[in-house]
């Protein structure tokens, strides 16, 4: 059983801090020593707003140092070097120092400044195999009718089907509350590639967390 996990949007403003926070919690409760992992900050941990929120929250004892694996421009630089298994390798070593000492680590992907969409996603989706850690990504429901939701995750199952990623669930965040039953029974009906999918409405005190 993996003592990990890695959630990512599929793209900009899915909504993706609510459901880490929402994991966050219930790891909480168990009393476990959580980890906190992002592949690539902007500077340093404190400078990652969701970072610095989840330090303020909860029981961090892990090193901030090891809690991110390269800088937004260190990132950029090694890509445009050509030296993708470098970057990846830097991220690599510093997950593993953090998993030496956490019982658990909760790993969050990017926050979709730096590359086209489908290219981000791609990256973290990468991440997430080359760390062995389950996949739970977050589709953005919002401004999408039932139908247009149906079809978008299920598009997704079988892309990350087709790469033989290990997907732990998918999360549908942000969906308009008239729509949740509809979309909750047509996923009833039939799990994409055998994932379970939950279906989240958008919340008015939560939705300023969208990224």
């Amino acid at each position: 059983m993996s003592k990990s996990i890695y959630i990512t949007g599929t793209g900009p403003r899915s909504g993706k801090s609510v459901v880490v926070l929402g994991v966050m919690e219930l790891l909480a409760r168990h009393g476990r020593r959580i980890g906190f992992f992002r592949p690539v900050v902007d500077k340093d941990p404190i400078s990652d707003h969701l970072v610095a929120l989840v330090m303020s929250r909860y029981d961090i004892t892990a090193p901030q140092e090891i809690m991110f694996g390269v800088s937004h421009a260190s990132d950029r630089n090694l890509i445009s070097k050509d030296k993708e298994d470098e970057l990846h390798s830097r991220i690599l070593e510093k997950y593993g120092a953090l998993k030496q000492v956490c019982d658990f680590v909760v790993c969050v992907g990017t926050d979709y400044k730096t590359m086209h969409t489908a290219l981000e996603f791609e990256f973290n989706v990468e991440v997430a195999r080359n760390l062995g850690t389950p996949l739970m990504p977050v589709v953005a429901g919002q401004g999408r009718k039932v139908g247009e939701i149906v079809n978008a995750v299920r598009e997704l199952a079988e892309s990350l089907e087709e790469k033989k990623c290990d997907v732990l669930s998918m999360i549908v965040n942000r969906v308009v509350p008239d729509d949740v039953t509809e979309a909750v029974a047509r996923f009833q009906e039939g799990s994409p590639a055998g994932v379970p999918v939950f279906v989240l409405p958008v919340h008015p005190l939560l939705d300023k967390l969208t990224v």
